[in-house]
């Protein structure tokens, strides 16, 4: 990437910096703040999917898992073997077309 197209990057990250400063005058990231809110939100969402109605994220948990499976289907794979098994059998036939 050449300077020039950088320089705009390097400008978003400094407008989108001042613009937050204008918006939370006096933030100041907190990690330990942040640790501890994380931890109350792990252990709430631990209660709720124990004893409680199933919760948002757990559908969307449920979603993702449905993504995560093989794109192959058995329908697929039956007609990948079929062009297997025509292919072996050209090649049969081309040996003894050799022979």
């Amino acid at each position: 990437m050449s300077k020039g197209s950088k320089e705009i990057y390097y400008q978003r990250s400094r407008q989108a910096g001042q613009d937050h400063k204008q918006k939370y005058p006096g933030y100041v990231y907190n990690p330990k703040e942040a640790r501890m809110r994380k931890a109350l939100r792990e252990q709430s969402r631990g209660s709720r999917v124990a004893g409680g109605a199933p919760t948002r994220w757990t559908k969307h948990a449920l979603t993702m898992n449905h993504h995560r499976q093989p794109l192959v289907t058995p329908v697929l794979l039956s007609q990948h073997q079929h062009c297997a098994d025509s292919s072996k059998g050209m090649l049969d036939e081309q040996v003894d077309r050799d022979n």
